[in-house]
């Protein structure tokens, strides 16, 4: 009884087999082939979708595991808007996402669903008002890009890791902006030249989640009950980053909390006070709450900057960073009223973001009763995990014309040479869909445009280590796109 409940189960849409390179086992399914891929699994998923020609296809391994790969635009549509509330974080029975990551993230946003997640929502949505655009985070992204290339151009021809470098920089700005408080993670990873302890155990924390909704339930579960393997060290990050966080927000409360401050637990605590709910302020509570907004507002902003200087310091993107530096360079100050007018740097951003998405997939699980048809005639049951591919979408050659090519040109509108296209959520959903669409893209997007105009104007060369673009780079199994191996890179002034 026991091994018939840990089987594969069949197929739901039988005629989806994902081709010779990956065949279905009786009894394992797909279990081998998944666990092959787990190490770099964006990878595994990129390179699995080439070779069905992005095509959807389903894929079932062992305990439970049940996943259908959306290609059909309109079936991401129908699971991201027209039918969203049926496709959930968390299903019982099925490895969700409180599974995956509840011990870092606790009950914040991005792990819970239902009335829980649009408290969370509701109160975020003031941070990113026009106001607190505009006044806040503006000054925040502007002051830290300063004292950004500051360090940059004091640390000539010595090599660092540009990734590393960008995450604690977006560290420190998310802290001010989420807790008013400033760090100096950017200044330490200048004196090490590596990332600080406690930002190491932030990026493995969210490797070994990820690994979760890879591995079979009960193998992770019986690690975590032992206290073996990636679980043992789990546990001991979570601690480094609950400590550090926690005397973050401690220090935020000592200070004075008035209408006067913005920050998220200002507006949190403020929000408790006026619903008569104190308990949103504690400090359990509001550990999930900063940490959520952490990992939104370092890693995925981190990343667009990290490729964003990747492409445009690339030797053969020359033209296009000259481009680029010579209208930052005509402007008499950066801010987000002349970045806003700005097409070609919309559409510099716009083709990075398709090529390396911030989030390079996502998924959510069935959670109707009856079986559902989606618009392509795809079925789904309870409990089937629905993965959108978004890394994969950018590069479809039947979306985009030469898809792995750096062409900011394709989105520029030529009858309207003021704007450039916007994404398009249907099609690529960057910064997601429908009801749940990312709350900071207009943060992130300004964040993004400023920092990369205050390095440009500075002058500044970055001297990255050459990949060729034939060879997709190694990619770490985590929630965002990240290099498994970094990015060597130095500074010429």
């Amino acid at each position: 009884l026991v091994l018939y409940k840990l089987r594969a189960k069949p197929l739901v849409n039988r005629s989806l087999q994902p081709g010779s390179m990956i065949k279905f086992v009786p009894f394992l399914g797909h279990t081998v082939s998944l666990a092959h891929g787990a190490t770099h699994i964006n990878n595994f998923f990129l390179e699995l979708d080439r070779k069905v020609d992005f095509k959807s296809y389903e894929l079932s391994a062992m305990d439970g595991i049940s996943i259908l790969v959306l290609h059909d635009w309109k079936d991401r549509r129908f699971v991201l808007k027209d039918r969203w509330n049926l496709f959930k974080k968390n299903v019982d029975g099925v490895t969700g996402l409180v599974d995956m990551m509840g011990e870092l993230l606790g009950r914040g946003i991005f792990v819970v669903d239902g009335d829980e997640w649009l408290a969370h929502r509701k109160v975020a949505a003031q941070l990113f008002s026009k106001t607190q655009l505009t006044e806040h985070m503006e000054k925040v992204f502007l002051s830290n890009a300063k004292k950004l290339v500051a360090h940059m151009k004091a640390k000539d021809m010595e090599t660092f890791d540009l990734q590393e470098m960008f995450t604690a920089f977006t560290f420190d700005t998310i802290c001010e902006i989420s807790m008013g408080v400033k760090r100096n993670e950017t200044e330490l990873f200048f004196l090490k030249k590596h990332q600080s302890k406690f930002l190491e155990a932030f990026d493995t924390a969210q490797r070994i989640g990820i690994r979760r909704g890879i591995d079979p339930r009960f193998i992770w579960k019986a690690k975590k009950s032992f206290g073996v393997g990636c679980e043992s060290e789990l546990t001991n990050c979570v601690k480094i980053i609950e400590d550090h966080i926690l005397s973050i927000i401690r220090e935020r409360k000592r200070a004075d909390i008035t209408s006067n401050h913005n920050d998220l637990v200002s507006l949190f605590v403020r929000h408790a006070e006026r619903t008569n709910q104190p308990w949103m302020a504690s400090d359990e509570y509001m550990l999930d709450i900063v940490t959520n907004f952490l990992v939104a507002g370092r890693d995925t902003t981190a990343s667009t900057l990290t490729h964003l200087c990747m492409l445009l310091f690339d030797p053969k993107n020359m033209k296009i960073r000259d481009n680029l530096s010579k209208q930052f360079n005509e402007l008499r100050t950066i801010d987000s009223d002349t970045v806003k007018g700005m097409t070609y740097l919309d559409a510099v951003l716009n083709e990075t973001l398709r090529l390396y998405p911030p989030v390079p997939a996502n998924e959510r699980i069935y959670s109707g009763e009856e079986e559902l048809s989606l618009p392509s005639g795809l079925k789904v049951k309870k409990g089937m995990r629905v993965h959108i591919p978004i890394l994969s979408i950018g590069r479809n050659p039947h979306y985009f014309r030469q898809p792995n090519q750096f062409n900011p040109q394709r989105w520029i509108n030529v009858e309207k040479r003021r704007d450039a296209f916007p994404i398009d959520e249907d099609l690529l959903q960057i910064f997601w869909a429908g009801p749940r669409r990312c709350l900071g893209k207009a943060a992130a997007r300004l964040e993004a445009k400023l920092v990369l105009g205050v390095i440009l104007q500075s002058g500044i060369q970055i001297n990255i280590s050459h990949k060729s673009e034939d060879v997709e780079p190694l990619y770490a199994t985590s929630p965002v796109l990240m290099h498994s191996n970094g990015i060597t890179a130095s500074i010429s002034n």
